[in-house]
């Protein structure tokens, strides 16, 4: 019988690795000191907050990890997924999911041009909750306006505000429509942002990370890519329709950090920076501190900078 060992705070798993890095010999300004200084402020700042008894996502580990990117990274998403699987109906289940997931993307995100409801569900049990009847046959009728916009080129956005007055759901085209206008450099509209808040259709949060990264980028730091962040982090109407989606969709994400290719990982280190939240702390300091990685001092200064933004940004 194999003893359960109790998972560890946030707090307790900080203070685990300010210990560690204490035995270190450390010289100012290199990535331990500077790691040390990330963890001396978390646990001042959130030893009394409620969010630091929170349990650890991927606690650093008690025996050695390969320094592995790909080793990381699953031990941080995906480790307490396969520690759940005990019967080998579990085992059968786990892999029909990952599957479909990789069915998904393989052929794309999962939304349906031909109707604003769609019809693939990658989780059968998730709850998709269903308008009344009036609200049904409004949306047929300014779904179909919708179509007649795109296919003229005129009154997009009204046509879409109508339709999401009424029903949650948008084609993918309309999607892409809101995505691309936030993504715009010179761009400095919020209604873009504020439409796809509203929308519950699976894909609108691998498209609106896709277009927070790119215009990150592109731009830096705006109001735009503060809003598109706040629905990320929030993404309150697509939780409640798909919320299992949203979950995968936000490991998928994290999943990249693993990458061979540099360009990506500095790339998602600095959309992780904008949507993480406390729990990717751990994460981001194991593959600071993984000897063979990061390879650059951009990489460093990256997941330095990402866990600084993190700590510092309000919990909710």
């Amino acid at each position: 019988m194999i003893a359960e060992i109790a998972t560890p705070t946030l707090l307790e798993d900080w203070q685990t690795r300010r210990r560690r890095l204490g035995d270190q010999v450390t010289q100012p300004g290199d990535r331990a000191d500077a790691l040390a200084q990330v963890f001396d402020f978390l646990i001042q700042r959130y030893q009394e907050s409620p969010a630091a008894t929170a349990p650890a996502r991927g606690a650093t580990p008690r025996k050695t990890m390969l320094n592995s990117r790909a080793m990381i990274v699953h031990h941080h998403l995906w480790s307490d997924t396969v520690a759940g699987v005990k019967t080998p109906k579990q085992a059968h289940q786990r892999m029909v999911d990952l599957l479909r997931r990789m069915e998904t993307s393989r052929h794309g995100t999962g939304c349906d041009e031909k109707s604003a409801q769609e019809t693939f569900a990658p989780y059968e049990h998730e709850p998709v909750q269903e308008p009344p009847d009036y609200a049904r046959r409004a949306s047929r009728r300014w779904l179909a306006i919708v179509r007649l916009a795109f296919a003229f080129g005129v009154g997009e956005m009204d046509a879409i505000r109508n339709l999401l007055a009424v029903w949650p759901f948008l084609p993918k085209y309309a999607i892409t429509h809101l995505t691309a206008k936030a993504s715009l450099p010179m761009s400095r509209d919020l209604d873009a942002v504020q439409l796809l808040s509203r929308c519950a259709s699976r894909c609108v949060y691998t498209l609106a990370a896709e277009t927070l990264a790119e215009r990150l980028e592109a731009v830096g730091p705006d109001e735009v890519t503060e809003a598109l962040a706040a629905l990320l982090r929030r993404p309150t109407v697509q939780e409640e329709y798909y919320p299992k989606t949203v979950q995968a969709a936000r490991l998928h994400v994290r999943e990249r950090l693993a990458s061979d290719d540099l360009s990506t990982r500095l790339r998602t280190i600095g959309l992780v920076a904008q949507v993480g939240d406390l729990q990717d702390i751990g994460l981001l300091a194991d593959l600071l501190a993984a000897p063979e990685a990061p390879e650059s001092p951009r990489e460093r200064d990256a997941l330095l900078t990402a866990m600084d933004t993190i700590s510092r940004r309000s919990v909710v």
